[in-house]
C-alpha cells in the first residue's frame, strides 16, 4: 500500500461529498432530478456512473431520469450514464496488473479442501483430524474459507488479527489458519488461478486506473457498502457523490459514506404505528391475512396490483405466500425466483451425496422415496418398491444391503427380487462414479448421472436450470488444470453448494392480471407502490441477529472495520424510517411462530428501543391472542364438507359385501369409516422405526413360535422343561434368520422379553395338557356361510390359532394375544354390548366346519401379556348359547350397514385396548385436503 494512499485514508477531508435526498418520495425520483441537474451543468454522461443498490432500482431510475429529461423541455438527445452494482465496480475503474485468473468459489472451495487435507498438524488446530473422507468435505472448510475472505476484504491475513488488541482465543489457531490460507492460495498459484476477494482488494491497492473510468461517481441509496466497495471510495473519494434519503439536516448521523450512525439510530423510538400491526400464528395466517389486506385496499375500487407491493422479511415464506395467492385467486409474484436448492435436482444431489459417504439400508430407502429415483432405478409396472421394502424391513428388522443381494428370493430365504433388482440397478448407476480415477472422469460420469435421472423431465424449469448449472460447473472443472482429485460424496456436495447460491427465476408476469410483487423487505423502500405490507415482522430471518461467529466476534470485527450487528441494525432503522416517511399505507404482520415451527418474538423495529411505549408494545404483543385460521377457513379453500378429503372420505353407495374376514367387524365397530379406509381401501399406517420391532412384528414373532410348538411333536407334551427348551430354542432360531446374529440392541432386549413370556407359558401349558387338552391343529383356516334373511348371505372366512380337544369330547378355540395387558373375554362382551365378534364367529365356524352343530365349544384367549403373572388360558365360561346368537345377530345387523352404506356412525375411539395409530388421527382430524400441492396442505 503506498504513502499516497494511506495518508488520503487517514487524512479527514479525504471523504466523499454527501447529498441528501427527500426521503417523502422514491430513491429512483429524487435521485434522478439530482442526476439531471448534475448532467444539464454540462457534465459529460458517458463519464459518469451510478452506484445502486440493485438492478430494480437501476430500471426505475432509468425511466425516471427519462422522465425528468422529458419534462425539462430539452431538445438534445438523452444519453445515459453508467449504472453499476457493487460486483462490477471495481472492473469500472482499474486494470489488474496480473496475469493469474481469480477463481470462482465453486472452485476455490476445492483447493481449500485439499490445503485443509494436506495441511500437518495445524488441521488439528481448526477442526480436529477426521477421516480421508471427512477432511474433504466441503463444509468443514467453508467456514474457514469465509473468514480468511472477510480479512482480504480489509487486507488482512489471519496472523495480522493477533495485533488487534483484543482477545482473540488461540494465537495458535490464528496462525493454524494463516497456515491454511497460505497453502490454499500456493495451491491455487500452482494452477493459475487467484482468490476473487484477495484480488479485488490488491486491485483496489495497485491497480492501474483505467482510461475510460469513470470521472464523477454517484453512490445512490447504498446504506451499507461492502469493505471492498469502502476501499475504492477511499481510493477514488474526490470523484465520489454519496445520495442517501434523509431529512435534509441529516448529515451528522451518517459516516462520510452515507451509513446510519448506530449512536444517531439505534437509540430512536419506533415509527411503527401500533395499529398498522397484526399478530398471527404462522406463516400460513399471514397469508390470509396478506389477502385480508388486499381485499381492504381494493374495497372501493378494482385492485391494482403496481399500487402494492410486499416486503419478505424472511424470504423462506415466500412458498407460503405464494401458494396462499393461488388457492385464493390473487396473484403474488416471489420476485426473487426459487432457489434451486428446494428443487428435486438438488434433493437427489443431497442424497446421493450422503449415500456415498455411507451406503446403508436406511440411506437407500430415503434414495427410494425420492421420485425421480424410483422413476428411473423402477420398471412402469413394478409393485410400489417403498412398500417392499418398509414390509421387507418389518420382517427382517435389522437387514442390510448385503442381505438384499445376498440372500435367496426363493422359499422362506429372507430375499426379494424386485429390491434386489432396485439395489442392483443402483450399483450400476453408481459404479462409474466409484470406479473413476480423477476429477474429470467423476464429473463427467456424475453429469451422466443426473442427466439419465431426469432424462424425462429435462423440459421442466426447475430441472432444467439445475442441470444447466451442473453442467456448467462440470466444464469448469474439466476446464481448470491441477484440481485435486474429489470422491463422489465431495463432488455431490460441490453441487449442492453451488444449486443452493442459483435461483430459477420467477415465472413471467400476465401484462392483463399484473402481479403483487413480493421483494426483500429493504428492496421495498426503493419500490414507487403507495401500499406497502412487511411479511414476517419478527426478529428472525432479514431482520433477525447474525449467526453467532467462532472466528470474527462482533468485538473482534468493531476492532478491524468489518460490519458489525450494530451498523446492520443501524442501517434497519434508517431503512423503516425512510419507508414510513414516504408512506402512510404501511401495515406489518407479525408471526408466533416461524417456517419450521420455532417461536420468535416480534421485531425490534416494531417494539422500539426501549422505554414506556417499548414496553406497553411488550406487553401488548406476549399477551395477545394471535390470530390463527383452520384448514377449512382459509380463502379459498372449501367447506369441510365439500372437501375430497380424509376428513369425509368418499364412500361407496352400494358396495358389494359377499366375503368378510372375522376380524372385519372389529373394525367396523370400532369405526364404520375406519373399516372402509382400512379393509376395502387398504390404507394402513406405515412404520418408520427399523431398530427395533413394533407391536406388530412383536406379536407375529411370537405366533410363529407358538404355531412352530403346535405343529411339533411336544404340542400335547406335560414336561415342562421339554416344552420350554423347544420354545427357546425356535425362538433363538426364528430371530436369527429375520434379525440377523447378533440382532440390533433393542431386538434383543426384546427377545428376552418374549423369551420371559415363553417361560411362563410353557409352565401353564403343561398343566393345561396334564388336565386333558390335547391340540387339534392351529392356524386352522374355517370357511362358512352367515345367513342374512331378506339378503344373499356373506362368506365368514378366519384363520384360527389354535384348535384344542379335550379327551371328554369338548373343543376349545383360542387367539393369542401379546397386548401389554391380558385380554379376557369379559373385555369383547360386557353389559350386552359387544366390542368384538371374534369369538361367537368363530363358534359359527367352527359347527359349520370341524365341530358339530350340538358340540361343547369353549372360547378364549391365551394372553402373554408384559405382566408375567396373567400369563394364563382365559375362556368365556360365561357365555351361553343365547349370547353367542346376540353376536351372530349383531353381525348380521352390520353386513346390513355395510350393504347400506350407513357409515354415519361415529368411531369409537380407543376402544377394547387398541393404540390410536394413523388412521384414527385421519378420522379425527377437521380437514385433510387433497391437493396438487402437498407443501401447502402440510402447512394447512
Amino acid at each position: 500500500m503506498t504513502i499516497q494512499f494511506l495518508l488520503r485514508m487517514c487524512s479527514m477531508q479525504a471523504t466523499p461529498e454527501i447529498k441528501m435526498l427527500d426521503w417523502t418520495r422514491t430513491l429512483a425520483g429524487s435521485g434522478a432530478e439530482c442526476l439531471h441537474e448534475h448532467l444539464m451543468s454540462g457534465a459529460v454522461a458517458a463519464r459518469c456512473a451510478i452506484l445502486v443498490p440493485g438492478r430494480r432500482v437501476r430500471r426505475r431510475i432509468q425511466n425516471e431520469l427519462l422522465d425528468v429529461f422529458i419534462r425539462s423541455g430539452s431538445a438534445e438527445a438523452l444519453e445515459s450514464p453508467r449504472f453499476l452494482t457493487a460486483s462490477g465496480l471495481i472492473d469500472a475503474f482499474l486494470e489488474s496488473k496480473t496475469t493469474l485468473r481469480p477463481v470462482d468459489d465453486s472452485i476455490s472451495i476445492v483447493f481449500w479442501a485439499e490445503a485443509f487435507r494436506t495441511l500437518g498438524r495445524d488441521a488439528g488446530l481448526l477442526l480436529g483430524r477426521g477421516g480421508a473422507d471427512d477432511s474433504l468435505a466441503l463444509s468443514r472448510v467453508a467456514t474457514l474459507r469465509q473468514v480468511c475472505e472477510e480479512l482480504d476484504a480489509i487486507g488482512r491475513a489471519p496472523e495480522d488479527v493477533l495485533e488487534a488488541g483484543i482477545d482473540v482465543g488461540s494465537d495458535e489457531r490464528w496462525r493454524a489458519l494463516g497456515a491454511l490460507r497460505q497453502r490454499a492460495h500456493e495451491l491455487l498459484l500452482g494452477s493459475g488461478l487467484v482468490e476473487g476477494t484477495f484480488h479485488r482488494f490488491q486491485m483496489i491497492q495497485s491497480g492501474t486506473l483505467r482510461p475510460d473510468a469513470p470521472e464523477h461517481l454517484f453512490v445512490l441509496g447504498v446504506t451499507d457498502p461492502g469493505p471492498l466497495t469502502l476501499a475504492l471510495l477511499e481510493r477514488f473519494f474526490d470523484r465520489v457523490r454519496i445520495l442517501t434519503q434523509g431529512p435534509e439536516d441529516a448529515c451528522d448521523q451518517f459516516d462520510e459514506f452515507g451509513r446510519p450512525l448506530p449512536q444517531a439510530w439505534l437509540s430512536r423510538p419506533s415509527v411503527v404505528p401500533a395499529d398498522a400491526m397484526s399478530l398471527v400464528d404462522r406463516p400460513i395466517d399471514a397469508g390470509e391475512v396478506l389477502l385480508e389486506q388486499l381485499a381492504l385496499a381494493s374495497e372501493s375500487e378494482s385492485l391494482r396490483t403496481d399500487e402494492f407491493v410486499v416486503g419478505l422479511c424472511d424470504e423462506r415464506q415466500a412458498g407460503v405466500l405464494e401458494r396462499c395467492g393461488r388457492r385464493a385467486g390473487v396473484p403474488l409474484r416471489a420476485a426473487a425466483g426459487l432457489s434451486l436448492s428446494q428443487g428435486e435436482v438438488a434433493r437427489v444431489i443431497d442424497g446421493l451425496s450422503t449415500y456415498f459417504k455411507s451406503p446403508d439400508i436406511d440411506l437407500f430407502s430415503e434414495l427410494i422415496r425420492l421420485p425421480s429415483l424410483e422413476r428411473a432405478l423402477c420398471d412402469e409396472h413394478a409393485h410400489d418398491p417403498v412398500r417392499r421394502l418398509d414390509s421387507w424391513r418389518e420382517t427382517r428388522v435389522g437387514g442390510t444391503l448385503d442381505d438384499l443381494r445376498t440372500l435367496p428370493v426363493d422359499g422362506d430365504g429372507g430375499g426379494d427380487e424386485l429390491l434386489r433388482t432396485v439395489l442392483t440397478r443402483l450399483d450400476r448407476l453408481l459404479s462409474p462414479l466409484k470406479d473413476a480415477s480423477d476429477v474429470r472422469g467423476c464429473s463427467l460420469a456424475a453429469g451422466a448421472l443426473l442427466r439419465t435421472i431426469f432424462e424425462s423431465q429435462r423440459r421442466q424449469g426447475m430441472v432444467s436450470r439445475s442441470l444447466d448449472a451442473i453442467e456448467s460447473l462440470i466444464a469448469s472443472l474439466n476446464a481448470c488444470d491441477g484440481l485435486p482429485f474429489l470422491p463422489p460424496s465431495a463432488l455431490f456436495d460441490l453441487f449442492s453448494k453451488t444449486l443452493g447460491g442459483l435461483r430459477c427465476p420467477a415465472s413471467a408476469i400476465d401484462p392483463e392480471r399484473g402481479a403483487v410483487e413480493m421483494l426483500g423487505w429493504l428492496d421495498v423502500r426503493n419500490e414507487p407502490a403507495s401500499n406497502i405490507i412487511l411479511v414476517g415482522f419478527n426478529d428472525s430471518g432479514e431482520l433477525g441477529p447474525a449467526p453467532s461467529d467462532g472466528w470474527l466476534t462482533q468485538t473482534l470485527r468493531g476492532s478491524l472495520g468489518l460490519p458489525t450487528e450494530e451498523t446492520r441494525r443501524a442501517r434497519d432503522a434508517h431503512a423503516m424510517h425512510a419507508l414510513v416517511a414516504r408512506t402512510a399505507n404501511l401495515h406489518v404482520i407479525v408471526t408466533r411462530h416461524d417456517h419450521r415451527g420455532d417461536p420468535v418474538v416480534p421485531s425490534r423495529l416494531f417494539l422500539g428501543s426501549g422505554g414506556e411505549e417499548s414496553a406497553r408494545r411488550v406487553l401488548s404483543t406476549m399477551s395477545a391472542p394471535a390470530r390463527s385460521f383452520p384448514a377449512h377457513l382459509l380463502i379459498g379453500s372449501s367447506s369441510p364438507a365439500d372437501t375430497p378429503g380424509f376428513g369425509t372420505p368418499a364412500m361407496p353407495e352400494h358396495p358389494v359385501i359377499d366375503r368378510l374376514r372375522v376380524t372385519d367387524f372389529a373394525s367396523w365397530i370400532r369405526s364404520p369409516r375406519r373399516f372402509w379406509l382400512e379393509r376395502l381401501t387398504r390404507l394402513k399406517t406405515i412404520e418408520s422405526n427399523h431398530l427395533e420391532l413394533d407391536a406388530r412384528a412383536f406379536g407375529t414373532l411370537a405366533h410363529d413360535v407358538l404355531e412352530r410348538f403346535g405343529r411339533s411333536p411336544l404340542k400335547n407334551s406335560t414336561d415342562e422343561v421339554q416344552i420350554l427348551t423347544l420354545l427357546e430354542s425356535d425362538l433363538d432360531e426364528l430371530v436369527a434368520a429375520r434379525f440377523g446374529a447378533p440382532c440390533a440392541p433393542a431386538i434383543e432386549i426384546q427377545r428376552r422379553m418374549l423369551r420371559d413370556r415363553l417361560r411362563r407359558f410353557a409352565s401353564v401349558q403343561a398343566r393345561d395338557a396334564a388336565s386333558g387338552w390335547n391340540s387339534h391343529c392351529v392356524e386352522e383356516p374355517l370357511e362358512s356361510l352367515l345367513e342374512i334373511p331378506g339378503q344373499d348371505p356373506v362368506t365368514l372366512v378366519g384363520r384360527v390359532d389354535r384348535i384344542d380337544r379335550h379327551v371328554d369330547g369338548r373343543w376349545r378355540v383360542l387367539d393369542y394375544k401379546t397386548s401389554e395387558k391380558a385380554v379376557t373375554a369379559s373385555s369383547k362382551y360386557s353389559k350386552g354390548v359387544w366390542n368384538d365378534l371374534q369369538l361367537p364367529l368363530y363358534d359359527h365356524l367352527m359347527r359349520h366346519s370341524i365341530a358339530g352343530t350340538d358340540d361343547v365349544i369353549e372360547l378364549g384367549y391365551v394372553s402373554l401379556p408384559r405382566d408375567l403373572r396373567d400369563v394364563a388360558f382365559s375362556v368365556a365360561d360365561k357365555w351361553d348359547a343365547d349370547i353367542i346368537e346376540s353376536g351372530l345377530e349383531l353381525a348380521r345387523t352390520i353386513v346390513r350397514e355395510m350393504r347400506s352404506s350407513d357409515f354415519s356412525r361415529p368411531p369409537k375411539g380407543r376402544s377394547f385396548g387398541r393404540e390410536v395409530d394413523g388412521i384414527d388421527r385421519i378420522l379425527r382430524s377437521s380437514v385433510l385436503i387433497t391437493g396438487t400441492d402437498d407443501e401447502e396442505e402440510s402447512e394447512s
